[in-house]
């Protein structure tokens, strides 16, 4: 008799939240979870995708070389913007203002529309087919969560208030968001979005209670797949 062994396919978690909501730590928290039940899970973000094709532009403008994949009104403010900043700045895995900036404007304005959002959400699927649970950070516009809730993601939404974000952001940066990066689109642009798999209050809840009310809602997923 012949068993098939193919692996059960894995799921696909959508994690959206302002700046500071602990998008991160709540993935972090899930993909160690699932490790510990014996499965195979992977933080995809957005913003690391965009990241990539960032630091080569920053890395071909800092050497004076022509930058690939802009427009010349687009490497003319990326120059503005690296001139403003400190050399040091230029790494793009560190938070600063011009990371913020640098990403903000490769997200969104400087690729096609959906471009990024395809392309994120595609590996994922192919993550998700080969067995692979799937945790995917950012989902800042709503191209990005229609295709993850196309893809069958389950979505959640981490909610905090500006008074808490400025606490958090002076606890881990000396200072509080700047309004620009507060009222950025990609920050609010989802605001009066309600159709969230599930929506955690993060002011008052710590990374606890936070990941706890989450794993109640994925823990049983996990077992009907494996029973299944």
């Amino acid at each position: 008799m012949h068993t098939s062994t193919r692996s059960v396919p894995g799921i696909i978690i959508g994690i959206n939240g302002k700046a500071y909501a602990g998008k991160d730590t709540l993935a972090e928290r899930l993909i160690a979870a699932l490790t510990a039940r014996g499965r195979s899970a992977v933080q995809v973000g957005f913003s690391d995708s965009i990241r990539v094709e960032a630091q080569a532009a920053v890395d071909q403008a800092a050497r004076g070389d022509a930058v690939v994949g802009l427009k010349p009104s687009q490497a003319a403010e990326l120059e503005q913007l690296m001139w403003a900043a400190a050399p040091d700045d230029f790494d793009l895995s560190v938070r600063t203002d011009f990371q913020r900036a640098v990403l903000q404007r490769f997200g969104m304005g400087w690729r096609p529309d959906g471009y990024w959002a395809a392309r994120v959400v595609e590996d994922a699927q192919r993550l998700a087919g080969a067995g692979q649970d799937v945790l995917l950070t950012g989902l800042r516009f709503p191209a990005e969560t229609n295709l993850a809730m196309a893809a069958g993601a389950t979505t959640i939404r981490l909610d905090i208030s500006p008074a808490e974000q400025d606490r958090r952001a002076v606890a881990r940066d000396g200072k509080p968001m700047t309004d620009e990066a507060r009222n950025h689109l990609g920050e609010i642009i989802q605001d009066g979005r309600d159709d969230w798999t599930l929506r955690i209050g993060t002011d008052t809840a710590d990374a606890d209670a936070v990941f706890q009310t989450a794993w109640a809602y994925i823990e049983p997923m996990i077992t009907d797949r494996r029973s299944a």
